[in-house]
Formats: C-alpha cells, sequence, structure tokens
C-alpha cells in the first residue's frame, strides 16, 4: 500500500492545527521568557554554622579554644528562584569556615571567614555574610586540685550576741579539681565557697554558696570550670547558744545493783564550762554531757579518763578547756583475773540465723566487784554474752564480736572479742 506524501503547507492551512500549534508556541515562550529572562532574586540563609577546624590545632599545637567556640552567620546569595529556592541543597553546597592558619600559640587570634561554594559552576551568586571574622582564645588545657574554703560575707557579725558558730559543714566534698586554659589556671591561688548573711544568726542554717577561683590579687580567672554539675555549694552554719552548766558523765553496761547508786565517787575538772549548745535543747537542760563512759573501762582503785573537748557530741566548749578530766574513785572494789570459760551467750542473733562459737581470742578474763563476791568466780559460774547487734545486716560466716561479763554487781574489765560462726 502507498502512503500519500505528507504536505506540511497543508497542515498549516488547517486551523484547528494551527490554533493548538499557537497555543503550545505561546506557553513555550512564556516558560522561556518567565524563566531564562526573568530578575533574579535575593535570598538569606540565617544562623549558618561556622566550621572551625579545632582538631588540627589540638593535633597539632596542644592547643584548644576557651570561651566562645562556636559561631554562626547569616548569608545573602542572588540567583534565580529555582537555583535557590532549595534551602537544604543551597546550605550543602555552601563551604562556610574560620581560618586558624596563623594560630600555632596561646592568645587571642582573629579568624577570618570565607563563604564560597563547592560548586565551580554555580549558577548563584553570594552576595555577603554578617561575620567577616571572629575573636577566639586558644591555650594549653590544665587542671588542678584545689582544697575549697568557706568566705562568708556579712554585714555585721556572723551570729547575734550570746551565740556562738561551730564548725562549718560542707555538703559536697571539700576539695575540688579546677579546669581551664593553662595561663588562667596557674594563677589560682585558692577556691572559695562564697556566701552572704544579711542578719546576724541565731540557729543552724545552710547557706546556698558559689564556687569562686581566686588569683593571688584577689581577681577571678577567667573560662574557669569545675568538675561538678553545679557551682553552688551548701555550708550549714551550726548555731549555737552559749550557757554556763555542770559538766557530767553518764555510763553504760551498769549491772543492775549500781542503777541506784554507782559504786565509786564521781568528779569531773573543771566541774562547769561555757558551752555552746542548740536552743532547741536547752529546755530542762541541767548539765552537759561531756562522756558516756563504759563500765568495761572501769577497774577497782582510781580511774582518771581524759576527754577532749574536741570530741563532744551535742555542742561545744566555748573559751573553756581543752580536755576535762573525770576522776573515778572504787573504793571497796576488788578486780580479778580468772580463766574464761570456752562456751559463749549469744545477744541479738540476726533473725533466720544460728550462731556458733568459733574461737576465743583471749585466755583470760578480769572482773571487777565487790571482794567476797569476785573471789568467789570461777570458770564455771560466769558466763560470756557475745552482742551480735554490730554485725551489719546481710552478713553470714565467721565475724569478730565484742565479749563482755556482766553480773549483778560485778563486770568485767578489758576488751575480749570471739570469733562467731553466723548460718
Amino acid at each position: 500500500m502507498k502512503l500519500k506524501n505528507f504536505d506540511l503547507g497543508k497542515l498549516f492551512n488547517n486551523n484547528r492545527f494551527l490554533l493548538v500549534f499557537s497555543l503550545v508556541a505561546a506557553v513555550l515562550v512564556w516558560l522561556f521568557v518567565s524563566v531564562e529572562k526573568s530578575t533574579d532574586i535575593t535570598r538569606t540563609l540565617t544562623n549558618v554554622p561556622v566550621q572551625v577546624d579545632y582538631v588540627r590545632l589540638k593535633e597539632n599545637f596542644g592547643l584548644v579554644p576557651y570561651g566562645n567556640n562556636t559561631y554562626t552567620v547569616d548569608i545573602t546569595v542572588s540567583g534565580k528562584r529555582y537555583n535557590i529556592d532549595n534551602e537544604q541543597d543551597l546550605l550543602e553546597e555552601l563551604d562556610v569556615y574560620a581560618n586558624t592558619g596563623k594560630v600555632n600559640s596561646v592568645g587571642t587570634y582573629t579568624l577570618p571567614i570565607t563563604v564560597e561554594s563547592k560548586n565551580d559552576r554555580a549558577a548563584y551568586t553570594i552576595d555577603s555574610w554578617s561575620l567577616q571574622s571572629v575573636e577566639a582564645y586558644f591555650d594549653y588545657p590544665k587542671e588542678k586540685e584545689f582544697a575549697v574554703t568557706a568566705d562568708i560575707q556579712t554585714n555585721d557579725a556572723l551570729v547575734k550576741d550570746g551565740y556562738v558558730a561551730g564548725e562549718l559543714v560542707f555538703g559536697e566534698s571539700t576539695t575540688v579539681r579546677v579546669s581551664g586554659p593553662e595561663s588562667e589556671v596557674s594563677k589560682i591561688s585558692s577556691v572559695v565557697a562564697r556566701a552572704s548573711v544579711d542578719e546576724p544568726l541565731t540557729q543552724n542554717t545552710t547557706l546556698d554558696a558559689a564556687l569562686v577561683a581566686v588569683t593571688q590579687d584577689g581577681s577571678v580567672p577567667n573560662y574557669i570550670s569545675f568538675n561538678r554539675a553545679s557551682t553552688v555549694a551548701h555550708i550549714t552554719v551550726p548555731v549555737y547558744k552559749v550557757v554556763t552548766l555542770p559538766a557530767s558523765v553518764s555510763f553504760s553496761g551498769i549491772p543492775s545493783a549500781y542503777l541506784k547508786q554507782l559504786p565509786f565517787s564521781v568528779k569531773v575538772e573543771p566541774a562547769s564550762a561555757e558551752f555552746g549548745v542548740s536552743e532547741n535543747r536547752l529546755d530542762g537542760m541541767e548539765t552537759f554531757e561531756i562522756a558516756n563512759i563504759p563500765f568495761s573501762s572501769l577497774t577497782a582503785g582510781t580511774n582518771e579518763i581524759e576527754i577532749s573537748a574536741s570530741d563532744l557530741t551535742g555542742g561545744i566548749v566555748v573559751n573553756g578547756p581543752e580536755t576535762f578530766k573525770v576522776t573515778l574513785v572504787a573504793d571497796g572494789l576488788k578486780a580479778v583475773t580468772i580463766t574464761a570459760p570456752n562456751s559463749l551467750h549469744f545477744l541479738n542473733v540476726p533473725d533466720g540465723l544460728s550462731a556458733k562459737t568459733e574461737a576465743l581470742r583471749f585466755d583470760q578474763i578480769t572482773l571487777v566487784g565487790p571482794a567476797e563476791k569476785v573471789d568467789a568466780l570461777t570458770t564455771d559460774t560466769i558466763v560470756l554474752d557475745a552482742d551480735l547487734s554490730t554485725v551489719p545486716e546481710g552478713t553470714t560466716g565467721a565475724v569478730a564480736v565484742p565479749v563482755t561479763v556482766t553480773g549483778e554487781d560485778y563486770w568485767s574489765y578489758g576488751e575480749y572479742i570471739a570469733s562467731v560462726m553466723l548460718q
């Protein structure tokens, strides 16, 4: 079959074809003019991160930045809308960096900022950016440990008249590790926990104190950090009311016969002193107890015990003696030493466990009491009490426990230990 010859002229004489062709041509011309011949637009990219090659400086010179070390710029670009309309694509093409080529030692440097396209044939123009350079400080990192001391500043006095402050109590460790640039850390002479008190105190008070590194001339170094989550330290100021009270002692491990009347005389020197006592404890307080003395530390005859004022609990000594002397004279009492029995009587055995004597770490035991009483005692007539109340919860196996003897009117003198099997 023979095809008819195609006649382009006749096609253009067809009004319907000519209408369609004209419309398509018009659209193509419009698109060409809109896209290729349209006016360039401008857009601004905000908060674009500036890259700084800190790794190179650390590896080559051991230098690290201090202070602000992250930077951003706003960048203005221009071009055809279809070339700069996608912000993410545009950001991936841009190379934004601060030049560290001149950094080679400690100091503050001006780092020029460069913004350029990674595409050599970019279809847009980088017009400007908001920062031409940044200032950066570089130094060698250094750490040093310091003891923290309190620096409490007052308008008048720390405590009210008639009161006294005790030794300050820190809620956190009293040592701190300081980090920062070597040139700044080397200037530090001390680290203080600084707080202020507006009105004199009359009761225990916990202060929020700021950790501050201080140089020899009293200034504060730059770029310093501490090895703590918070730079706030908590300092408790114990506050005591000053009172004059007689000094007294109490006793533990007392045989039942002496609960009402002790078998010795008691003398405390000095007999009284100025004490600092929490005000809420003063109601009904007639004496200040300087020590609790176990009977196991007392023997026949004269006993002299020194109590350090620094060991007192429940208060402090104010402008008083550093030690108290306690003299106990036990007339009519006698000390005898006899062979210890092998078995133990167990006290306070933990629930669910059994106790068994493993070994005594002593062969003899000294007993104190009226002469006629202790002279009649024998190995078979005394009972060794092993108190397991001090054993930590959950402990099993061999444990060391204290052993005592307490009769109606006699007691054991000295310290005795036994090994006990708990299972």
